[in-house]
């Protein structure tokens, strides 16, 4: 059963359709959260807090390429560290990126609602999804929330602005009471053209008696946006 908790650590790191509430309020930014032209690249840090070592960088580069998946176009990435393609696409104010779940998932290809630009503070949104820990069939949702919208945010001495923070929190639905206790941590931060540049990670669960975390925070290094 562990192994199906650890799971659902990784996938709050996917950089997370859905039903929806709050977006009384809601706007249109001038602004886009999607980078597309091919030649640009990202390059990423990723830490682990809770026992620092050699740090995990990876660059992230826009191809040449589109495809459509469930009528939506999407625009193609390759990841230096994974070697496989990431997909990400825009409809309206909406965000989505579709990707493999981890192993512990199942490995299935999930469509997910990361960013909502145009919806209010407050506002959020639930990806479930159905699991089976150790013969218990469970639901874990994963819910985004829009924390923050016009902020500033320096990353690796760079100034950000018009920042969109999202919160995102893990609920387990399914077990008995007492099998599992999260706390959790999660947020993301969006700057305008360039996309991702801040996620943190920090995770507490006990599964019957066995504690454990992950505290992680991934920063966006450099960027060349052609």
């Amino acid at each position: 059963m562990k192994k199906i908790f650890f799971g659902v650590v990784l996938l709050s790191s996917l950089f997370v359709s859905c039903s929806k509430d709050g977006d009384e309020g809601a706007t249109t930014p001038s602004e886009t959260y999607l980078h597309t032209t091919a030649g640009s690249s990202w390059n990423y840090r990723t830490v682990d807090n809770n026992t620092p070592g050699t740090p995990e960088d990876y660059t992230r580069t826009s191809t040449n390429k589109d495809t459509t998946i469930n009528g939506k176009t999407y625009h193609v990435y390759s990841n230096s560290n994974s070697g496989e393609s990431e997909y990400n696409g825009k409809v309206g104010n909406d965000y989505f990126i579709f990707q493999a779940l981890p192993d512990e998932l199942g490995g299935s290809t999930e469509e997910n609602l990361y960013l909502k630009a145009g919806a209010a503070v407050n506002a959020s949104w639930t990806q479930p999804y159905s699991l089976d820990a150790g013969g218990f069939p469970v639901t874990a949702n994963v819910i985004n929330k829009i924390i923050e919208k016009g902020m500033t945010k320096t990353v690796n001495g760079v100034n950000y602005t018009n920042v969109i923070r999202v919160k995102t929190d893990i609920s387990i639905a399914g077990l008995p009471p007492g099998i599992v206790t999260f706390t959790t941590d999660i947020n993301q931060y969006y700057a305008p053209k360039v996309g991702l540049i801040e996620a943190s990670t920090k995770i507490t669960f006990d599964v019957m008696g066995t504690r454990d975390s992950t505290n992680e925070t991934t920063t966006l290094q450099s960027a060349t946006l052609l």
